[in-house]
């Protein structure tokens, strides 16, 4: 089961329904969750019918595996007053009911208290009531439908119009530097995906795109440095395949000090396939692999060595 730890714990978005399966006999699942700005959170069940039977009970960890108030809460009985941060959630079945089996999928979601509603999470801005706000959302929207209509132009126009009206917001800095990224605008595209960060320095979204620039400039100091906070921040099968490939080409572009990058670069792709099957993580794997046993095989076969004269029987 890929999420049954806090090291392996499956990413999820907040204020969406989540649907999972429990198994009795204490099978306990894992959640990460990210959370942009202070906020106060419930932990609530959403099932759409009365199917599933079990009583759910869930613990909540800091990101370092700290136990966040009381242990074994009743969903929906209780409040977290939480920071802007990453935390894990552990959702179990109710002790008293391990025998119980039921296999019918659990719902649930982690309640802030905001509508989810399309890409309005994307470009929320923590001001609902201001009217400006709710323009530059709606700006920010219509730019990154341009975006994926790949009007690249058009998009970096409603971009910085949604910057003058929402920029705390990290996603307003960060799309519009992918759509100059697209154009081919490097230099812009750096400046707004430092500007994301420094809205947000948890921006992990930023982190990875300024990586992935620095790795096509080659400034692989820099983007191994922005990916190394990527994979601290999360560290799913993406985010570490992304890690991986900075230190892959990293070494393919340094003979002398190759064996070093790619045995971190062969680390980052194992556990990356360890969250989901990735061909192309599974494909520099097997190269770096493939690399290591040619290194370990002698280069020419040995050269015989004659006995020593005073071996050789006497005449």
């Amino acid at each position: 089961e890929p999420n049954n730890s806090l090291e392996t714990a499956a990413p999820i978005p907040v204020d969406q329904t989540i649907e999972a399966l429990s198994l009795p006999r204490r099978d306990i699942d894992y959640y990460r969750f990210q959370l942009t700005e202070d906020r106060t959170v419930s932990i609530v069940r959403t099932d759409p019918d009365q199917s599933c039977t079990y009583a759910l009970r869930y613990t909540l960890y800091d990101i370092h595996g700290n136990r966040i108030g009381d242990e074994d809460c009743v969903l929906g009985d209780k409040k977290h007053t939480l920071k802007r941060g990453n935390y894990v959630l552990a959702l179990y079945q109710e002790r008293n009911n391990l025998r119980h089996f039921d296999l019918n999928p659990y719902h649930f979601k982690i309640d802030t208290g905001r509508p989810h509603n399309g890409e309005d999470s994307r470009y929320h801005s923590g001001k609902p009531d201001s009217k400006e706000a709710a323009d530059g959302v709606r700006i920010a929207q219509r730019a990154y439908q341009r975006y994926l209509a790949k009007e690249y132009d058009e998009a970096v126009k409603l971009y910085h119009q949604a910057q003058q009206l929402i920029p705390q917001v990290p996603a307003v800095w960060n799309d519009c530097g992918a759509a100059l990224y697209k154009q081919g605008n490097n230099k812009e595209a750096e400046n707004m995906f430092k500007k994301a960060l420094r809205c947000d320095g948890s921006y992990a979204l930023a982190w990875r795109n300024l990586g992935v620039l620095y790795g096509r400039r080659k400034q692989y100091a820099q983007a191994i440095s922005c990916h190394e906070k990527l994979i601290r921040l999360e560290p799913t099968g993406e985010n570490l395949k992304f890690a991986g490939l900075t230190y892959y080409y990293a070494g393919k572009n340094r003979a002398l000090t190759r064996s070093q990058y790619w045995t971190r670069a062969a680390a980052l792709f194992q556990r990356s396939l360890q969250e989901k099957d990735d061909p192309v993580a599974k494909k520099h794997l097997s190269e770096i692999q493939n690399f290591f046993k040619i290194k370990k095989q002698p280069s020419h076969p040995p050269s015989v060595v004659p006995h020593s004269k005073s071996l050789l029987p006497r005449k």
